[in-house]
């Protein structure tokens, strides 16, 4: 009976190691399944999301493909860079068009100084020229004053000088 019994408990301790190896190999299998199908991609989009963080552009997504939650975040994290993409571009834009702006201003400030300096020297010029025409005109009032007070005494002398003409024929 000790010899059956020592036969069965060779077996069962034989079954058991072959349990506990074959144990051991899934646990082995189950360890490189997971850290090639799991382990290895979660690092390399880990990798991706810093790349894109930190703003670089034109960065391969990998895993999107991929039918489990680890595609499903390779796609959330493509989106979010096109996102990025699509707000650099906007910003470029933004900048392109606020230093547009900025040289319309000063186009236009540039312009309207131009247009005062044109306006300035017209100005002067017609203030010149009315200075010019007042003093001419005073010029001229002044001749004609003289030219009355000529054409006055002229006539009083005519005058006195008929009135001789008369005494005398008279």
């Amino acid at each position: 009976r000790i010899a059956e019994q020592t036969v069965a408990n060779r077996q069962l301790s034989f079954l058991l190691t072959c349990l506990g190896g074959l144990a051991l190999a899934l646990v082995g299998a189950g360890v490189l399944i997971v850290s090639r199908s799991v382990a290895r991609p979660l690092s390399a989009i880990t990798t991706t999301i810093k790349r894109v963080a930190e703003g670089a552009a034109d960065v391969e997504v990998p895993h999107t493909d991929r039918a489990d939650e680890i595609g499903a975040l390779a796609r959330a994290i493509q989106i979010f860079q096109e996102a990025m993409d699509r707000n650099r571009n906007l910003n470029s834009q933004v900048l392109l068009d606020s230093k547009a702006r900025e040289e319309r201003a000063r186009h236009i400030e540039a312009s309207v100084e131009a247009f005062r300096s044109a306006i300035g020297s017209v100005l002067g010029a017609v203030n010149d020229n009315a200075s010019s025409m007042r003093d001419t005109a005073q010029s001229i009032t002044k001749a004609a004053s003289d030219a009355s007070g000529r054409a006055s005494a002229a006539a009083q002398a005519t005058e006195r000088a008929s009135s001789n003409v008369f005494a005398v024929a008279g």
